[in-house]
């Protein structure tokens, strides 16, 4: 009897429909992830991130499409006030650990502008970067994926994104002392 070394959990699968869970039917019920039983690590994996990453994605489900996206490497779509929007990342499939780096720089670049409850857009616009609606003026933000996608080092990516939010932050102060 030989035994199995289970697969690490940051090492992106096969990709292959069964393994990566993309396809017609997401590997977990969008419905309840409480009380729910995941199959394998993959899977259990998927459920924690989820919850994890609800509040920012704003749903459950957003969360998923936006974990199975980044995962995958395939088109990721929200759903906010009855509408739906999507975009494709630039990078390749990656792993858990990745995942988790990319949507923790989104959050905190957005919360250093000040954004604590960000809506699906504007998670969207923090990894893919654009114009993002401010109080006191537009903020330019680069797209953590982009930089990503040309081989910045996230190092690099978190000082650009802290001088985005400084540079953000000095500008309410100066408008605020006239």
């Amino acid at each position: 009897m030989s035994a199995r070394t289970p697969r690490r959990v940051d090492n992106p699968p096969p990709a292959t429909e069964a393994a990566t869970g993309v396809g017609h039917a997401p590997p977990i019920p969008l419905a309840p992830l409480r009380g729910w039983t995941a199959r394998t690590v993959q899977e259990a994996e998927l459920a924690r991130l989820t919850r994890q990453y609800t509040p920012l994605a704003g749903t459950p489900r957003n969360a998923l499409n936006l974990l199975v996206g980044l995962r995958t490497g395939s088109a990721v779509t929200f759903y906010e006030d009855d509408a739906e929007f999507s975009f494709t990342p630039p990078t390749l499939p990656v792993g858990w650990s990745t995942v988790q780096r990319i949507l923790n720089l989104a959050r905190s670049g957005l919360t250093t502008l000040g954004i604590h409850q960000p809506r699906p857009r504007q998670v969207a616009i923090a990894l893919m970067g654009g114009t993002l609606a401010s109080d006191t003026a537009p903020v330019e933000l680069p797209g953590i994926l982009r930089l990503y996608h040309a081989g910045m080092s996230w190092a690099h990516i978190a000082h650009l994104l802290a001088q985005v939010g400084n540079r953000q932050v000095s500008t309410t102060e100066t408008a605020g002392t006239g």
